[in-house]
């Protein structure tokens, strides 16, 4: 359980607001983990987390995935796909969120990397926070996208939106999920939002790092 973002929830909806500056300051000293794969042969995939931040504070841009083709059909994910061999994570995250927001490589800057996610499915995934210089003018061309979406953290932390529950599994796991207009999120994206809330705290609490 994320006993951090428990101990902030208990704060003010005023007081709750998190800001580029308090990522920024998050980043520097936060402990990124690289996981082992779960299943033999597994490959890369990259996902980036563009943050953008203004007067309301800071915002993150999500995709939701089609509902049709290609694989975890209706999730809201972070744009993002397989590596090409040889190629580096940074720069499939940026190709990909590209190709699925239409968000321009050469506009973001890659500010941190947070800890990788191998999933059953046979991927490891790295995820690359990168900052965006004002509110994208969002316009996805590829059919494995149903919509783009931009969520505000200020909601993201508002009551009710967040909640942790058992998944029916042998390990009896508690899960995160994020309420996020339209939808909700969870499994790993549910884990990448919290990290990046996580940094976020710390860096306005000046904490040295998180659990």
């Amino acid at each position: 359980m994320s006993t951090l973002l428990a101990d902030w929830m208990d704060r003010s909806p005023a007081m709750r607001r998190l800001s580029l500056v308090d990522l920024l300051a998050g980043v520097r000293d936060s402990r990124r983990v690289v996981r082992d794969p779960l299943v033999p042969s597994s490959r890369d995939a990259a996902v980036l987390i563009p943050v953008f931040g203004d007067a309301d504070g800071l915002h993150v841009v999500l995709i939701e995935r089609s509902h049709d083709i290609g694989s975890h059909r209706g999730d809201i994910a972070f744009p993002g796909g397989k590596c090409e061999p040889g190629e580096r994570g940074s720069v499939a995250a940026l190709r990909e969120a590209e190709e699925e927001t239409g968000i321009a490589a050469a506009s973001v800057k890659i500010v941190a990397a947070l800890s990788t996610r191998p999933i059953l499915s046979g991927f490891v995934i790295w995820p690359y926070i990168g900052v965006l210089p004002s509110a994208p003018r969002l316009d996805h061309r590829s059919p494995e996208v149903a919509r783009t979406l931009v969520v505000s953290v200020a909601d993201l932390l508002a009551d009710g939106h967040w909640w942790q529950q058992r998944w029916p599994d042998e390990q009896g796991s508690l899960l995160d999920f994020f309420t996020v207009p339209g939808g909700v999120a969870w499994g790993t994206t549910a884990d990448l939002l919290l990290e990046l809330l996580e940094t976020c705290i710390t860096g306005r609490a000046g904490h040295p790092t998180f659990g």
